[in-house]
């Protein structure tokens, strides 16, 4: 018999829909023999790994390996106005991770010109690389998983391909993180190529083709699904409605369900526009779902008083939510593949006035609006309409493989193993 090689697989993964992913590969990656796994959990993603009993390494985990010893301290400075106890992140990780993000900008540029940066663009300009550098040496990996491209998944992408480490990319949706937003004035962009996994599995092969067009190679792309929009599917149906909107559907009032962004000024701004409606529309029940790195007393920081047809949900799961409404609203979501995967009608409202555009409306599969002035008129139209959307609508960009997770893990262990 011959005995399988023993396999090291390091993910690093922030908060929010993207430590999902990885979360339901373990239970598969848990089967395959001589597989050892490390979780680097960024922001919120610790929280949310300590619900699924899922243990994983930090950034303050890793200070007294590394040499970090001044991050404390200058990562507290900096989530003085930043941290949120209510998102579950401790003050630690949040002094850990901001600490050492600007201690290598610092290394990087110097000192002055990291502090103007930072006032300027905020955590944007983070890009850890030596960090990650470190925490790959001491992991030693034969594969490096990410399921994004910002700050610390950035930095490992590089940090990784300069010691030779294979690194893979799992997107979450339609192929933004190396794309970026698809444009309606030009064709999407790849990152430069010294930025690039060295391959990248994604939804379906539509996903694929629109990479290969971009110009990223045809072999490096694998349509393997996504895991937690292959559950979403199968488990929506069993799903029951949400028990905190029951009593309003019991009584033959609308539900509209506002899944919000991590995005502060999107959140804010989308969340004024309902609550003003809610205050028009008291027949009608608003619910706000937050997004998992927002925190429930941040927002209700910012809203101590809400109108009585308003409920905000935090650290609840979407299918409920979404199973429960009337019509669904987001920005730009995963949310929205769930609602036209499962006939829930959905409002993308998008009046940043940038050249964007989400799949979901161009396709015709879902309502647009570009204005939140028009946001009640719209509400008011779907509500009346008997077909707000076009159900019937199929676009193979939207197709949801079945089984991703135990396909995915599957793949993994065989590319780390080449």
């Amino acid at each position: 018999m011959v005995k399988l090689q023993p396999v090291r697989l390091l993910f690093v993964t922030y908060g929010g829909g993207h430590v999902e992913i990885i979360i339901r590969l373990i239970p598969f990656l848990k089967q395959i023999a001589n597989v050892q796994v490390r979780i680097l959990a960024l922001t919120t993603a610790g929280p949310r790994l300590d619900r699924s009993g899922i243990s994983y390494r930090t950034c303050s985990d890793y200070l007294p390996l590394l040499g970090y010893d001044t991050a404390m301290a200058i990562g507290a400075e900096l989530s003085a106005d930043l941290w949120d106890e209510t998102t579950g992140i401790s003050w630690e990780e949040s002094c850990a991770y901001l600490g050492i993000s600007m201690i290598d900008l610092q290394t990087e540029i110097g000192e002055a010109e990291a502090q103007s940066r930072y006032r300027k663009d905020g955590r944007s300009v983070f890009c850890p690389k030596s960090f990650l550098s470190e925490v790959l040496h001491k992991e030693c990996p034969q594969l490096v998983i990410t399921t994004c491209h910002v700050r610390m998944e950035r930095a490992a992408v590089l940090a990784a391909r300069h010691l030779g480490i294979p690194i893979v990319r799992i997107e979450d949706l339609f192929g933004y993180s190396l794309l970026g937003e698809y444009s309606t004035e030009s064709p999407p962009r790849l990152l430069p190529e010294a930025e690039w996994p060295d391959d990248v599995i994604v939804l379906n092969s539509e996903v694929k083709t629109r990479l290969v067009e971009a110009g990223f190679p045809s072999e490096r792309i694998h349509p393997l699904g996504q895991p937690v929009l292959s559950e979403w599917l199968n488990a929506y149906v069993y799903a029951s409605p949400s028990a905190e909107l029951e009593d309003w559907r019991s009584e033959g009032r609308p539900v509209i369900s506002y899944a919000t962004p991590a995005r502060r000024d999107v959140l804010y701004s989308y969340s004024n526009a309902l609550l003003d409606v809610a205050k028009r529309r008291p027949e009608w029940g608003i619910c706000i779902k937050l997004h998992p790195s927002v925190g429930l007393g941040e927002f209700l920081a910012y809203y101590p008083k809400l109108p009585r047809n308003v409920r905000v949900l935090s650290e609840k799961d979407i299918l409920p939510v979404v199973k429960a409404s009337t019509v669904v609203v987001i920005f730009r979501s995963t949310v929205g593949l769930l609602c036209l995967s499962s006939g829930v009608p959905l409002l993308v409202v998008d009046d940043t006035g940038e050249p964007e555009v989400m799949p979901y409306v161009s396709s015709g599969a879902a309502r647009g609006l570009a204005s939140l002035d028009k946001l009640e008129q719209t509400l008011a139209e779907m509500l009346a309409d008997e077909q707000p959307n076009n159900h019937n609508f199929v676009s193979p960009l939207f197709e949801i493989p079945a089984g991703a997770s135990e396909r995915i893990a599957q793949w993994l262990v065989e590319r780390a193993r080449k």
